[in-house]
Parts: structure tokens; sequence; C-alpha cells
């Protein structure tokens, strides 16, 4: 029999899963503690050591271990603890604040940047796969 130390929280919060092969996958987190998180893989892609990205409820991307599978239920550990107060606006379905959409950079002489480039309090956005 398995002992948790925190008692998990269920949810029924939707996110998504990458893959370090770059698998998109859609999920619903059926419940969230601090330390991780249980979701359902349909396609049974997920196996025990496999390290992946989730986005929940539109904020992350956080780093995780897959730990266990059973049928079409995963359970992974988020690589950094997630604060209580986050936890608390997840479970709340009030993720953090989004990223600004996009900022336009300063011109520069004979150097065309990029149409947008998005930025987040965090830096600047990174692909999560």
């Amino acid at each position: 029999m398995r002992t948790r130390k925190v008692e998990r929280k269920r949810t029924d919060i939707g996110g998504q899963c990458c893959t370090n092969q770059g698998r998109l996958l859609e999920i619903v987190v059926c419940d969230l503690t601090e330390g991780g998180c249980r979701f359902r893989d349909a396609d049974a892609s997920l196996f025990p050591g496999m390290p992946v990205n989730l986005m929940i409820s539109g904020s992350g991307p956080y780093a995780c271990y897959v730990r266990w599978r059973e049928d079409s239920d995963v359970g992974v550990s988020f690589a950094r603890p997630l604060s209580p107060a986050l936890l608390e606006q997840l479970l709340n379905g009030k993720p953090p604040a989004a990223a600004p959409q996009s900022v336009q950079p300063a011109k520069t002489e004979g150097v065309e940047p990029p149409a947008e480039i998005a930025v987040s309090p965090y830096g600047p956005l990174r692909r999560i796969c």
C-alpha cells in the first residue's frame, strides 16, 4: 500500500503534455499536488522514467517525470514542486496572469525585426516541446 506525504486535490483541469520526442497530447488533470499530478493518456505513449513538460490551464511549462502508469492513468512528479500559492490558483481556476500577447522591438538600422516577439514575465517564450 502506497502512502502519500500530501493529500491529492481532485480536479478536472485541461492541459497539454509534450514528450521529449515532440508529441503534444491533450490531457485532463484528475488530481494535483505541489509535487505532482495524475492525468489521462488515452494513446498509451507515456511510460515510467520519461521526461515530459506539462501546460496546466494555460500555465507552465512544468518539467516532470512520469513515475507510474496504470491503464490510461499516468502519474508524474514535478522537477520543481509547485508553490502553495500557484497550486491554489490552479485549483481555483485562476492560473497565473497570461503573458503579454506581443511586444514590438525597437527598429534597428539595416536589420528587419520579426513581426512579433512573444514574451512572458519570465523572459522570452520557448516551445515546450
